[in-house]
């Protein structure tokens, strides 16, 4: 099983986090590991210092809600200081019983007057009583002294004895032409008799009153003891939103819909409040509350002017006020943003220099694991990779020597079995040969046995001359010729032979000494035993489809039966030589044992035969040979 198999089997795991690349893996831990500090300090930033802007805008915003209803406590003050005199300069006029009603009404008018230039935020003063007295700073009231004496506000202050009074805003008698007044009531009395003596108002232009409510990042509205919105400066588009009119969520359990100036809210448990001031909504307590809208947060704070029972709400633009804030963000934002991408550059450039040395590590490794002993690895850096490089060369050349001693060792023992086998060969044909000439003698044939005594001497002439152990198969074949001659001397009448080798393969390499064994065993153990004259074949061919080339011996003797042939098959498939009825067949073997040891094992011999009929046995050899 190849490195690449191996790979293909292991990746099926069934957590696929392990089969991602080495370089993934560096990547997404170092991006874990950098980025949740970097996120952490960034949420805890912004979470602290919204924290801190929050605590710090809620006390600049309450401080400037107290600033404001100071102002404007200190203005209603100042109505309340200028009624209280007034009172007492009108009582001196009408107790001095020297004083004419015209010079009396002329005091008060001057009175007034003055009263205009010394108490700041005033804007016009009435006096009336029931006798029909009506006197006014501003000439246009004078058209609408009969609305002004029908009104509430005489009717409140009757019973009111000499208190100054802060009048309902809401329709008020004195507003005209689009002004909005508010107003200061108080009784006359006569401050030695105790009797009332007629009625002050003390009139403050609204705008005038609330000027000091408008900014650019607040909305301040002003209510009056009845809840009635006396300033509604809206200055934030929270108020010009339709969709804040519509909706408003001031918790995951209410909506709230706003009108400008009443409000409805809806609670989680379906009950409904309908025309709610928003006076009520903020509750009596001067704590602050948040409301969430449209991606911005806006503050409510309250004060109240105690003296008078109004209550001034202010509601920021936390947004707004926080231009630090955004302008942090901003900074954050490019700050994360900029690290981010060198985050990203620098694990792309540890990554590379991590994973592509250990890529040619695993390269090399493969073509190592495939028997390519010469790969090396050229690292010039001195760190672990590059060691582990260099010991990987270290391994490799100690590796690739120990397969050199180890093939130059199987050699030698190739060719020591080689020698022991051919030596055990020679001597195998000797005997049988000097048996034949013991055998001519004894029969007073000594002609016949010179000649074979000089066909044996030409035999080892050719057989042993050079001391090559590998020759062609032309060479074989001569050598196999003279051995068949010697037969034939003396098995005259039992078998001739022929040979019908292709000529394309004479000068093919085969081992020495192959095909006279298998010529002698046909002789032996094949022909001997025929009653009538037998036939041994020699012939040759290439099988260019496998690159090799074949070369049989046939005889037509009694060939093999078929248990026996069994068990040759076997021992030959197996490569083993056994002992004691297969020894007859030992040439046989031997010759099957060397082209196995030379060539390897896909080389050597195979038999067939027909008991009765003959036996073929075919020897394989390459055409391009290696030595195993």
């Amino acid at each position: 099983m190849t490195v690449k198999e191996m790979e293909r089997l292991h990746g099926r795991s069934r957590k696929p986090f392990r089969n991602i690349s080495l370089k993934y893996k560096i990547a997404f831990f170092t991006a874990l590991v950098a980025l949740i500090p970097m996120l952490t300090l960034a949420l805890l930033m912004v979470f602290f210092y919204s924290r801190a802007t929050l605590e710090r805008g809620n006390r600049q915003i309450q401080e400037n809600i107290r600033i404001m209803s100071d102002r404007i406590g200190a203005v209603l003050d100042n109505g309340t200081v200028c009624s209280n005199n007034f009172t007492i300069s009108v009582s001196n006029y009408y107790n001095d019983r020297s004083m004419k009603s015209v010079t009396r009404e002329s005091k008060i008018l001057s009175e007034m007057t003055q009263d205009l230039l010394i108490y700041r935020g005033i804007d016009s003063i009435v006096y009336l009583n029931d006798t029909g007295l009506f006197i006014t700073t501003d000439p246009a009231l004078e058209k609408m002294e009969a609305d002004i004496r029908s009104s509430d506000y005489i009717a409140q202050l009757k019973d009111t004895n000499g208190v100054t009074y802060l009048m309902d805003a809401e329709n008020n008698p004195m507003s005209y032409e689009g002004r909005e007044i508010v107003t200061l009531g108080k009784r006359v009395i006569n401050t030695v008799t105790g009797s009332g003596m007629g009625y002050v108002l003390i009139n403050m232009d609204k705008p005038n009153l609330v000027k000091s409510a408008k900014s650019e990042i607040s909305s301040y509205f002003l209510y009056d003891r009845q809840g009635y919105c006396i300033s509604d400066v809206f200055e934030d588009e929270i108020w010009q939103s339709p969709e804040l009119r519509d909706r408003l969520f001031l918790g995951e359990d209410s909506e709230f819909v706003f009108n400008g100036k009443n409000a409805r809210i809806t609670f989680g448990d379906g009950v409904v409040e309908h025309d709610t001031e928003l006076s009520k909504l903020i509750g009596a307590s001067d704590e602050s509350a948040l409301l969430y809208y449209d991606g911005a947060t806006y503050l409510i704070g309250r004060a109240e002017l105690t003296n008078y029972h109004w209550s001034l709400i202010g509601i920021t633009n936390l947004n707004k006020f926080n231009v630090t804030g955004e302008e942090l963000r901003f900074i954050m934002g490019i700050t994360t943003g900029i690290a981010v991408i060198l985050l990203l550059i620098s694990i792309v450039i540890s990554v590379t220099l991590v994973t592509r040395p250990l890529r040619v590590l695993h390269d090399g490794a493969e073509q190592i694991a495939e028997g390519n002993m010469s790969v090396r690895f050229h690292f010039k850096t001195r760190d672990e990779i590059g060691q582990l490089g260099r010991i990987f060369n270290y391994m490799t050349e100690r590796n690739r020597e120990l397969l050199i001693k180890v093939d130059e060792e199987a050699k030698k023992k190739r060719e020591y079995e080689l020698a022991l086998i051919q030596e055990q060969v020679k001597p195998h044909f000797l005997y049988n040969t000097l048996d034949i000439i013991i055998m001519l003698i004894e029969m007073s044939r000594s002609r016949e046995a010179a000649r074979v005594t000089q066909k044996l001497a030409n035999y080892y002439k050719n057989s042993l001359s050079g001391s090559d152990e590998i020759v062609t198969v032309e060479r074989e074949i001569q050598i196999t010729r003279d051995y068949l001659d010697l037969q034939v001397m003396r098995y005259g009448d039992k078998f001739k032979y022929r040979f019908d080798v292709d000529e394309n393969i004479m000068q093919v390499n085969i081992p020495k000494m192959t095909l006279q064994p298998l010529v002698e065993n046909a002789i032996y153990h094949g022909l001997k035993y025929k009653e009538n004259w037998g036939t041994i074949e020699i012939s040759g061919k290439v099988l260019d489809e496998e690159d090799k080339a074949v070369i049989q011996v046939r005889d037509d003797g009694i060939g093999i039966e078929e248990q026996r042939l069994k068990e040759m098959q076997d021992t030959l498939e197996s490569g083993e030589i056994l002992e004691d009825e297969d020894k007859k067949h030992f040439g046989v073997y031997s010759v099957d044992h060397r082209m196995r040891l030379y060539y390897g094992d896909e080389y050597g011999i195979t038999v067939d035969s027909t008991y009765g009929e003959g036996s073929t046995v075919t020897v394989s050899i390459p055409l391009t040979q290696n030595k195993a």
